[in-house]
């Protein structure tokens, strides 16, 4: 993520080091969504206060970043924040997303395996349902806008 589009994230624990934001152990957090959508999404399918688990780094911010929208033409964004963790010294983002020209670019600190019963073979877990949501969302086309025709 770093190397590709550097200077979106920012990770706690970076330095100049490949790897450095990369933490022991893969914590479980609890969640915040922050994008009404998906908080409303999670909270009808029961899932409103659901934790993240399994997150190998933490993002410490999101940064505007100057780049080209899809047309070509040059814009500031700061990456689109989904999804928090909630831990001891503040909320952090866990899934974030941007434009990338025509395209866009997903990250999540989590992993999206497993189950949420013993044996595993029970429901998605609760940040695999955050996930299928959101990625409805992001792979919505993002491409050069249509020339109204002339009338």
């Amino acid at each position: 993520m770093r190397q590709g589009w550097p200077g979106f994230v920012s990770w706690m624990g970076e330095t100049s080091q490949i790897g450095s934001g990369c933490q022991p152990g893969g914590g479980d957090s609890p969640a915040q969504f922050d994008d009404p959508s998906l908080r409303d999404w999670m909270t009808a399918i029961g899932e409103g206060s659901a934790s993240l688990k399994s997150a190998w780094s933490t993002i410490d911010k999101v940064n505007p970043v100057a780049s080209v929208d899809e047309n070509g033409k040059s814009f500031t964004q700061t990456p689109k924040v989904w999804a928090s963790v909630k831990q001891p010294g503040g909320t952090h983002p866990a899934t974030v997303s941007f434009q990338d020209r025509c395209g866009r670019v997903l990250y999540s600190t989590y992993h999206a395996e497993g189950s949420d019963t013993a044996n595993g073979q029970g429901s998605f877990l609760a940040q695999e349902k955050a996930l299928m949501h959101i990625l409805l969302e992001v792979g919505v086309c993002v491409g050069p806008k249509p020339v109204p025709p002339v009338r």
